[in-house]
């Protein structure tokens, strides 16, 4: 089987901008590919549902434990001459114990490989044809300080920028997710992590429980706790912030 399938309206009128489309009939001029890896049960998948889902309220969303490498691809409008075709790559979780194992070199060999496959288009054909994988989004389970993620990030950083999430923020109270976010921002730097955050984000985003935007709140946030998380803004950033991330995927890889 393809290791993407097409989503999202089926309708055969123009998409208006900002929308996710099915089919080729708007020609892409550019590809953008977000690989989302980190802990397992961290909400990876939720999150990748809720980012098609912002785009597209039409897009179906997927359910279940991540067994394998597997790519949902939609199509976003981005003016009225250009499509742009955005990849989300969703990946098994990680462990401790994973160390050592082919399924944490399986990881890294897909984006090592993509970034081989690249640089054998001509730069002229690069924007539509890119296999690269543009940013990598390492999610970090709660009061989690997993070696694995360190050494995973290590590698995934020499070939496309590296973003932390702080995945189920609302597990923590606001002075704890505030201090973990420094703390294991440092942590990966120390390490010698090169880091790609938003000067709007510099210790990551961080991301509400099974990425559900909700305003009932609960023991922590009774309030509500959307305006503290930044699920919202992950997906923007994203979409809005595409060329530069494709650069400085390019210059790394």
């Amino acid at each position: 089987s393809s290791d993407s399938s097409q989503m999202g309206s089926s309708s055969s009128q123009a998409p208006e901008e900002g929308m996710i489309t099915d089919g080729p009939r708007f020609e892409v001029k550019s590809r953008f590919t977000v690989f989302l890896c980190g802990e397992g049960q961290s909400g990876k998948t939720s999150l990748i549902n809720q980012l098609v889902q912002n785009l597209s309220a039409k897009a179906p969303a997927h359910h279940g434990q991540t067994l394998r490498i597997e790519i949902r691809s939609a199509h976003l409008k981005v003016s009225e001459q250009e499509t742009m075709q955005m990849d989300f790559v969703d990946t098994p979780g990680v462990t401790d114990g994973m160390l050592l194992s082919s399924a944490l070199r399986d990881l890294q060999t897909f984006v090592h490989n993509r970034a081989v496959a690249d640089r054998a288009f001509p730069s002229y054909e690069r924007n539509a044809n890119s296999d690269l994988v543009h940013v990598c989004l390492l999610a970090i389970g709660p009061h989690s300080r997993k070696r694995v993620l360190i050494e995973l990030a290590l590698v995934l950083s020499k070939y496309t920028p590296v973003m932390l999430l702080i995945m189920k923020g609302d597990s923590y109270t606001k002075v704890e997710l505030q201090r973990f976010r420094e703390e294991i921002t440092q942590e990966f730097t120390n390490a010698g992590v090169e880091l790609f955050h938003p000067a709007s984000h510099p210790h990551g985003f961080a991301i509400l429980g099974n990425a559900r935007e909700n305003s009932g709140g609960n023991m922590l946030y009774p309030r509500g706790p959307n305006s503290l998380f930044d699920n919202v803004q992950l997906g923007a950033y994203l979409s809005k912030n595409s060329a530069q991330l494709i650069t400085e995927a390019r210059r790394r890889s």
